[in-house]
């Protein structure tokens, strides 16, 4: 009864086995990973790389709010996604409010000229990809790729928010259901708490802290990442 209609979002360790037609499920989910990604995109971007050709990979468009941000970093760019719609919308917005323009298109070849391509989902068909081309992603892509991809994000949280974090969980893990829930307004911890937990982490190379929250995609925040390699 406690878990009542949350039983298909459990927050449990991966070594749990649950009874066949319970109805139990582990919670799982990419938005956390995608957002890590997408803002270590933005980060090298403001840091100096905007004269690159950069390539928002999205088939389903689940982060078409995304490229008036990179437009406003760098004025090369293009996307390639099966939705038009939403990035058409996009496009619209960043015409009017930057006054910069992107290709949006179908055509996987487009890919071929780009020297940074971000794909905010886990890449699961092969692309025509140049050799010199960094690719930033959000999981360990399904086929083989071109270049340099990156697609780990590692972070610490603070040893004072790693208290109340149960141990079998990894702190990937456990910020994942986290930031998801905030998303979805479905938490269990206080928002306070919660908030305070997801807001910060730890750069490994610099050692120093920054905000987790950095410029959301529909006007307010979003999260900082460190790099990873595949």
């Amino acid at each position: 009864e406690a878990v009542g209609m949350q039983r298909g979002r459990l927050l449990c360790s991966d070594r749990l086995e649950f009874p066949p037609r319970s109805g139990y499920k582990r919670f799982s989910s990419a938005a956390f990973s995608s957002r890590l990604c997408t803002n270590f995109a933005l980060s090298v971007l403001d840091g100096g790389q905007a004269d690159v050709r950069v390539a928002l990979y999205d088939p389903d468009a689940a982060c078409a709010d995304l490229l008036p941000h990179l437009l406003a970093c760098c004025g090369d760019v293009t996307a390639v996604t099966d939705c038009f719609e939403p990035y058409l919308c996009a496009a619209d917005r960043a015409l009017e409010e930057l006054g910069a323009a992107a290709v949006i298109t179908r055509r996987r070849a487009e890919l071929s000229g780009c020297g940074l391509v971000i794909a905010p989902r886990p890449v699961r068909e092969a692309l025509p990809l140049c050799e010199k081309a960094v690719v930033l992603t959000a999981g360990k892509p399904l086929v083989s790729l071109n270049g340099t991809v990156l697609w780990r994000y590692h972070f610490k949280m603070p040893d004072g928010f790693a208290d109340i974090k149960p141990e079998e969980l990894s702190e990937e893990y456990f910020c994942s259901a986290l930031y998801t829930l905030r998303l979805t307004t479905q938490i269990c911890l206080t928002t306070e708490t919660k908030r305070n937990i997801i807001r910060w982490l730890y750069f490994k190379e610099t050692g120093a802290f920054s905000l987790l929250e950095r410029t959301d995609y529909n006007g307010g925040k979003t999260d900082n990442a460190d790099r990873g390699r595949s």
